[in-house]
């Protein structure tokens, strides 16, 4: 017998690759040797677990007064002080029992705590190997002889249960389960109970690429200096271990975040169904926090996987929806002419490029707070850098509003609007370098932010270069309106006189003219305009451009 146990030994130590305690952190493994006597205290099974053998021999049953049906055991019968020893039972073994079909034991022996799997009747080690055990002989544990046993008497009256009677045992409050293993076995290492430890999530949804936020509650010393394990396994039985940075400590919570993998449904997934694919497939996530090598706290929560491409799904329906509320608003229902409509110039006729800029803005965000709640659970945190982001568009799209309302409305307002009005010179038709540049870096910030939301579940980190492109692009977009506004009014103004201008007589018109040096015309031509917007403007006379009762006065006329 102690040769077999110690080639069982042997064999299970070489096919564990020398280092199974520390290899697998989701999973840790230690050896434990035959005859090790392992305990499983009610708390920590399920409410029905037994363990149950065959009588291989007669066994006494001092001081019992059992109920029998002639020769049978007419009811369960308790025996508190029988003893059992070697060859007493069938094979000298005895199997696990629950109604569940598969079930999580927690077996402690000393400082240590195993993981056991129970499944049809089977309990299995961390390799899925089953385990043969039988129950701790000495001290004796409270059996039930059951129901149906064959029981005879000597003439003093003692009882006896015939071979073949079959025998149980319950894991009680007072008195837990022990069971002593037969062979040599890897099991699964359980982390100490923590009962007051909870683990927090910001949501039961995840997703490839997502950073998850975990919070540890109630933790007290139990990990003061241990470092953290984020463990997640799939329905069947994988699992994928990921680090968990520690942000910070406070009032004995832990605050942890780790980042999930981009490949983590072709690593967790296995024939999900129709609706799992849709809605998230459930997984089990599991928190580890080790100490000196051993695991000292473990947490445990469900969650669903998601994926992406359901979350890109989800975004574009929502924006289906804004589409056609504007859509019913402006009844145009073509998409790409409705987004023309959209960024259309009512005063110009024109494409607006700061219009094009907001309006692509406004989509990207929305899509991605779709897409982030969908596929993470909670609404995106819209970050400062972002708001900054938004801000610049939303300003320059003011500013330059602000600009054009100073200009008159063209005479060809209504020109049908061209894909090059957002590359091209309002008045002139020719390409304009400085729009150019802001539609350029307005493309590329929002191929960048959507390409990390994709990749992320989340809006980047935006670098500090991006702030100066959009800012610097938009800041020249609207300086450069600056001087158009100021010679529209020259020119409008030079054809039509305003009611003062018209009662003005010709001599006053060559005294101005004289005072701004130029030709004396008597009539307010371009050149005069011209010569009273440079002198407004150097006076900070307003509106420039017009000729007033405090322009006279100011030049003495």
């Amino acid at each position: 017998m102690k040769h077999r146990q110690l080639l069982v030994t042997l064999l299970l130590f070489f096919s564990t690759d020398f280092a199974f305690c520390a290899t697998d952190h989701c999973n840790p493994l230690v050896m434990a040797s035959a005859s090790q006597t392992l305990q499983i205290a009610s708390a920590d099974a399920p409410t029905d677990l037994v363990m149950r053998a065959k009588l291989a021999k007669r066994l006494a049953l001092p001081g019992a007064a059992p109920r029998v049906a002639g020769n049978a055991l007419a009811e369960d019968l308790v025996v508190t002080h029988a003893s059992l020893g070697f060859g007493d039972l069938v094979d000298d073994a005895a199997e696990l029992n629950s109604s569940e079909p598969t079930a999580t034991l927690l077996a402690s022996t000393g400082d240590l705590r195993y993981r056991l799997h129970l499944a049809q009747g089977v309990v299995q080690d961390g390799r899925g190997h089953p385990l043969r055990i039988r129950p701790a002989f000495a001290p004796p544990m409270a059996m039930i002889v059951k129901r149906g046993a064959v029981l005879t008497s000597d003439a003093s009256g003692a009882w006896s249960a015939a071979p073949g009677s079959q025998v149980e045992w319950i894991a009680a409050a007072q008195e837990p389960l022990r069971l002593v293993l037969l062979d040599a076995a890897v099991l699964p290492e359980a982390s100490p109970e923590v009962p007051e430890a909870a683990l927090d999530l910001a949501s039961s949804r995840i997703a490839p690429g997502a950073t998850v936020p975990l919070l540890v509650r109630g933790t007290g010393p139990a990990v003061g200096g241990t470092s953290f394990r984020l463990c997640l396994s799939g329905p069947n039985g994988r699992a994928l271990g990921l680090e968990a940075k520690r942000m910070g400590d406070e009032s004995g919570n832990v605050q942890l975040v780790a980042v999930l993998p981009t490949d983590l449904v072709s690593r967790l997934s296995v024939a999900p169904t129709a609706w799992e694919r849709i809605w998230g497939e459930p997984v089990q996530l599991k928190l580890q926090a080790w100490s000196n090598g051993a695991p000292a706290l473990e947490l445990r929560s469900p969650v669903l996987l998601t994926r992406p491409a359901f979350g890109i799904g989800f975004g574009l329906l929502v924006l289906l929806v804004v589409y056609l509320f504007a859509a019913l608003f402006t009844g145009v229902f073509r998409p790409m002419a409705l987004f023309g409509q959209l960024i259309k110039h009512a005063k110009t006729g024109r494409y607006s490029l700061t219009s094009f800029q907001t309006l692509s803005w406004t989509l990207l965000v929305i899509f991605a707070l779709c897409y982030s709640w969908y596929c993470c659970g909670v609404l995106l945190e819209l970050r400062p850098d972002i708001l900054q982001l938004l801000g610049i568009v939303g300003g320059a799209h003011v500013l330059t509003r602000a600009v054009e309302a100073a200009q008159p409305t063209p005479t060809d307002s209504n020109q049908s609007a061209k894909k090059v009005d957002l590359v091209t010179d309002a008045e002139t038709g020719e390409f304009d370098v400085l729009r150019f540049q802001m539609l350029a870096f307005t493309i590329f910030s929002l191929c960048y932010v959507g390409y990390n939301l994709l990749r992320t579940n989340g809006l980047p980190e935006l670098p500090q270069s991006l702030y100066w492109l959009m800012g610097l692009g938009n800041i020249a977009h609207v300086a450069g309106k600056v001087p158009e506004a100021i010679g529209a009014n020259s020119k409008a103004a030079t054809g039509a006189l305003n009611a003062f201008e018209a009662g003005l007589g010709a001599d006053r018109i060559q005294k101005l003219q004289a005072a701004l040096n130029t030709e004396q015309t008597g009539v307010l031509d371009a050149p005069t305009r011209d010569a009273i917007v440079k002198y407004m403007a150097a006076n900070g006379l307003y509106p420039v451009g017009q000729v007033g009762e405090l322009l006279l006065k100011k030049m003495g006329i």
